[in-house]
């Protein structure tokens, strides 16, 4: 697995974490034992992945230690994912493959390899066994989980809506994004003819989700491919989610959903 770059996006402040952020960026805050950055960057190396780059905005100094190359996104408190990684659009040169990565999120090995094998321009990675984390997480799964729907080729056809059943979830989208060297120039050229006047699932061009930047690419003829895994990742979005996981993994359920390094 050479010949691939990895891009976190690690720029936001993360105000569901607090008070855990109001001295560090989100991604550098700590889940069993170690910044979810640093479990990152571990396992991509583990991936023979080194050429790893990192967008950083709120409080960027505290990311410096890592040694790795720093995009810096100023607007980071008004923009969101897509914004920064176009923050970085300069290693999407074509010269190797880019998976993205958020910077609030942790995965296993496998999901990586998983990610890194399948071919395609743009390849999502997506959890079949999405209920067992969110069942763990919240009393009802359609509070929070984004409609994923697959088309009768196996690709990805819906992306980020509000789910009206279960049956509207055949996965969940991690935050976890493989864009192959041959489409670089597409991808910039496709980002750089938005319309930034409109607005996209309700958000400004400024404020777009990745998962609206996903789905228009689909929308307007791209192929989107799916690297399937079952479970092997994490997303902390609150305090909640942290207290939950370091009481599964104390108790030993941890590993249903997922298995960290130590």
């Amino acid at each position: 697995m050479s010949d691939i770059k990895g891009l976190i996006l690690a720029a936001g402040f993360g105000s569901r974490l607090m008070p855990l952020t109001a001295d560090r960026p989100k991604a550098m805050v700590e889940i069993f034992g170690s910044p979810m950055i640093q479990r990152q960057i571990d396992t991509m190396k583990e991936c023979n992945i080194h050429d790893i780059s990192v967008v950083a905005g709120y409080q960027y100094e505290k990311l410096q230690d890592l040694n790795l190359p720093l995009v810096i996104n100023k607007d980071y408190d008004s923009t969101n994912m897509v914004w920064s990684m176009m923050c970085a659009r300069e290693i999407f040169d074509g010269s190797a493959d880019v998976v993205m990565s958020y910077g609030d999120i942790v995965y296993e090995k496998r999901v990586l390899e998983k990610l890194v094998k399948t071919k395609g321009n743009v390849v999502v990675a997506a959890d079949s066994q999405w209920e067992r984390l969110w069942n763990e997480r919240m009393d009802n799964v359609l509070d929070d989980a984004e409609t994923f729907k697959v088309d009768a080729s196996g690709k990805l056809y819906e992306l980020g809506k509000k789910p009206q059943s279960i049956d509207d979830i055949q996965g969940q989208y991690m935050g976890l994004v493989k864009f192959s060297s041959k489409c670089h120039g597409d991808l910039l050229k496709f980002y750089d003819n938005l319309d930034d006047s409109v607005e996209y699932d309700g958000k400004s061009f400024r404020q777009m989700y990745m998962t609206s930047f996903i789905q228009g690419l689909k929308d307007s003829g791209w192929i989107i491919d799916i690297a399937w895994t079952e479970s092997g990742w994490l997303e902390v979005d609150t305090v909640d989610d942290l207290e939950i996981y370091e009481r599964m993994h104390s108790t030993g359920k941890l590993g249903s959903v997922y298995r960290p390094s130590e």
